[in-house]
C-alpha cells in the first residue's frame, strides 16, 4: 500500500536539534525529506535580567512561556538556580508542544491559549483583571512586541527576559538551490522565515511554505511570502495534518 506521502519532497527547516520527530513522522508517512536547519538555539547563560528574574521567581502571578525553545531554556534555569515559580503562579503554555516541554521538566502547565498570536493570548487573559499583575516571559531576545505591549496596555506589569537568541545557520548556495526543488517547506517561527526570505531575496517560488501557526504565517506574508498551508497547532503532528491536507503537487 502507497504511503499518502509518497513521491513529495519536504524541507524541514527547524534547528537540527528539535527536528527529530518531525523528520521520522514524514518519512514513516513516505515523503524525502530534505533538512535545512535555517536557525540554531543559544542559550544566554550570563545575563543580569535573567538572574534578577529568577531572583524573584516566586513573586510573579503568571508566567508565559511562548515555545519550546523558552520552556527548554527556561528549565534549564531553573534547575541551574535550584528554584522554581510558587505553588500559586499560573503558569501560560503557547501550544501543547511547548506544555509538553514544561511538564516533562516538572513544571504544571495551567492554561494553554486557543490562539497563538500576541493578540489572541492578550485577549485570553485580560478575561481576567490584569492591574497590578506580575508577569514574566521568558523568550527569544528578538520576541515579538506585541504579546509584552498588550499585557501592559491591560495593567500588568510585564518582565520580558530573553533566555535564547536565535542566530542564522551558514547555508551554502548549492543547499538552497536543492532545497528549493522540493514540493514543500516547513517553517516553525519568524526568525526561520527571515532566514528563508534572506536565502530566497525576490526569485519566484514553487515550492509551498507551511507554517506552524499563524505568528509565523504573518511574518511571512508581511515578507511578501504566500502561505500554502498552516499548522492549527504549534506541534509535529499539527505540521503534518497540514502537510497532509495539501493537494498533490
Amino acid at each position: 500500500m502507497s504511503r499518502p506521502l509518497t513521491g513529495r519532497r519536504v524541507v524541514v527547516t527547524r534547528p537540527a536539534t528539535q527536528a527529530r520527530e518531525l523528520v521520522d513522522r514524514l518519512t514513516a508517512l513516505g515523503a524525502d525529506v530534505v533538512a535545512l536547519p535555517l536557525t540554531r538555539i543559544v542559550p544566554i547563560i550570563e545575563d543580569a535580567q535573567i538572574d534578577e528574574a529568577l531572583g524573584q521567581i516566586t513573586t510573579y502571578d503568571i508566567i508565559v512561556v511562548t515555545s519550546v525553545n523558552g520552556a527548554d531554556c527556561f528549565a534549564d534555569r531553573l534547575a541551574a538556580g535550584g528554584t522554581a515559580p510558587a505553588a500559586t503562579t499560573t503558569i501560560i503554555a503557547v501550544g501543547a508542544a511547548t506544555a509538553a516541554a514544561l511538564q516533562g521538566r516538572g513544571i504544571a502547565v495551567n492554561r494553554i491559549p486557543q490562539r497563538a498570536t500576541g493578540e489572541a493570548i492578550v485577549a485570553e487573559l485580560a478575561d481576567g483583571d490584569l492591574a497590578g499583575m506580575r508577569i514574566l516571559l521568558p523568550r527569544a531576545r528578538e520576541g515579538r512586541p506585541e504579546l509584552p505591549a498588550g499585557l501592559r496596555r491591560a495593567g500588568a506589569i510585564v518582565d520580558d527576559v530573553a533566555f535564547y537568541d536565535t542566530v542564522r545557520c551558514a547555508v551554502e548556495p548549492a543547499a538552497v538551490e536543492a532545497a528549493l526543488a522540493a514540493h514543500d517547506i516547513v517553517l516553525t517561527a519568524p526568525s526561520g522565515v527571515d532566514a528563508f526570505a534572506a536565502l530566497v531575496g525576490q526569485r519566484p517560488l514553487t515550492i509551498r511554505l507551511v507554517t506552524i501557526g499563524p505568528t509565523t504565517s504573518v511574518a511571512a506574508r508581511n515578507r511578501g511570502l504566500t502561505v500554502s498551508a498552516e499548522s492549527l497547532e504549534q506541534s509535529a503532528a499539527g505540521l503534518i495534518a497540514a502537510i497532509l491536507a495539501l493537494p498533490d503537487p
